[in-house]
């Protein structure tokens, strides 16, 4: 006898389809007899990782993030921001004008920003920052010279595709959590006719709340507490 320790590898997107094909009884061969195409299996396990996907974001931001560049001409009230920063929730901006020395801008109101525009306080000098205004970031106190941001926001989910190999490709999520995968598309699958067992929306309560556990590890403080000045 021997003791296994091989490590388990992701399913592929073919394994995932089958394991839900499994669980929901449609192991039926020919496409022609299956209740559902494989088109709407995958579409089932795309809303379910594009959930995960969206936990995951919010339980640790930084694997989730992408960055975007914005130009920022001098002497402008605002520019527009580009297409993954639009529709994505800003992590945050920082002004890396000054490549080696990334100055962090703090996120204003869209009030706050106005108040920079009002000529009784235009002589202030405030610390930067910046306020998002329907598709637009706007830098305030307008700068005078012309600056260079990087923009942090979370990034859409991850999804499958049956367009690429799906023989070898895989999902993009932990291991360990591919129960919650196959849980959530098969009640996708099956509430349209209201035939989702009770039992099987238990253990998706189960093996999501794991899954939450399980993100909640990587979850830490966004700036550290406290500073300590070294001679």
């Amino acid at each position: 006898m021997a003791i296994i320790y091989a490590a388990a590898l992701p399913l592929t997107v073919n394994q995932l389809i089958a394991a839900v094909r499994n669980m929901v009884g449609d192991t039926e061969t020919s496409a022609a007899n299956q209740r559902w195409s494989d088109a709407q299996v995958v579409e089932a396990i795309n809303w379910e990782l594009k959930k995960m996907g969206g936990q995951l974001g919010i339980n640790d931001a930084g694997p989730a993030l992408a960055d975007a560049s914005l130009n920022y001409p001098a002497d402008t009230s605002s520019v527009a921001l580009p297409d993954g920063a639009r529709s994505q929730p800003i992590y945050m901006v920082e002004d890396v004008t000054a490549a080696n020395r990334p100055i962090l801008l703090h996120r204003l109101s869209p009030l706050e920003a106005n108040r920079f525009m009002d000529p009784i306080v235009g002589d202030v000098v405030a610390e930067p920052g910046y306020a998002i205004i329907g598709d637009t970031l706007h830098m305030r106190p307008i700068p005078g010279a012309a600056k260079t941001l990087r923009l942090r926001y979370v990034r859409a989910p991850y999804v499958v595709s049956t367009t690429g190999n799906p023989a070898s490709d895989q999902h993009p999520v932990a291991v360990q959590s591919e129960e919650t995968i196959v849980l959530g598309a098969c009640i996708r699958l099956q509430e349209v006719d209201d035939e989702v067992p009770p039992g099987r929306r238990e253990r998706y309560e189960d093996a999501w709340m794991r899954f939450l556990a399980g993100a909640a590890r990587y979850r830490g403080p966004r700036f550290i507490r406290r500073n300590r000045r070294w001679y």
